[in-house]
């Protein structure tokens, strides 16, 4: 019921509605981890094989990549952006969530991070 309901209002808005559907399941699966979100729309939009059936593949393949790049907006929302950060941790580096939420840090504050790690640590050249 709930999921023929919102499959019918992203239909009628067209490609404004299933973007939409992704920004939807991209801002829940940032603070919720994203094969449990995929699952419970999963089973919002089509219960049964048949109603699964119906939903356009467009508005499976946004609840797909809504999910999938929502878990790494934050550092919470999967998995290995929680290793990722224990692992930047572990060596120094410091990012919060603003400014990982904003790349400022990453794009900005790159030559000053590699500096101090360097200082601190050498780092074996990574072959090409």
């Amino acid at each position: 019921m709930i999921g023929l309901a919102l499959s019918s209002l992203t239909h009628a808005l067209g490609a404004a509605g299933n973007v939409g559907l992704m920004w939807f399941t991209a801002l829940f699966s940032s603070v919720t981890d994203n094969i449990p979100l995929a699952a419970m729309l999963a089973k919002i939009f089509g219960p049964t094989p048949a109603e699964a059936a119906a939903v356009p593949a467009v508005q499976w393949w946004a609840v797909v990549f809504g999910a999938n790049l929502g878990g790494n907006m934050t550092p919470i929302g999967s998995a290995s952006t929680v290793v990722a950060c224990t692992i930047m941790k572990k060596h120094g580096l410091k990012i919060g969530f603003v400014e990982r939420q904003i790349g400022r840090r990453v794009r900005t504050g790159a030559a000053r991070n590699r500096q101090r790690v360097s200082a601190s640590a050498p780092v074996a050249p990574v072959a090409s």
